[in-house]
């Protein structure tokens, strides 16, 4: 696994995902996502990479938290 701390984790995560390397792709992104929180398009490549890998727990969490930007905040 590479280091996920380390500075280009997101970038890093895509160049392995391009290449179907979902598994670390995955590891790139949780990793970076622990350092501070991922912007919402990340987080749907991080909900993409976590379907592929076969983290399901890990996708619904965060197509979830990436589609919070784009809900409604008043009744409509």
């Amino acid at each position: 696994m590479s280091d996920v701390a380390g500075p280009g984790a997101v970038e890093r995560a895509r160049s392995a995902a391009a290449v179907g390397d979902w598994h670390e792709a995955f590891d790139l992104l949780v990793g970076a996502d622990e350092n501070g929180p991922l912007a919402p398009t990340d987080l749907v490549l991080l909900g993409e990479v976590a379907y592929a890998a076969g983290h399901l727990d890990a996708t619904i969490e965060a197509w979830e938290r990436g589609s919070r930007p784009y809900a409604p905040t008043s009744g409509c």
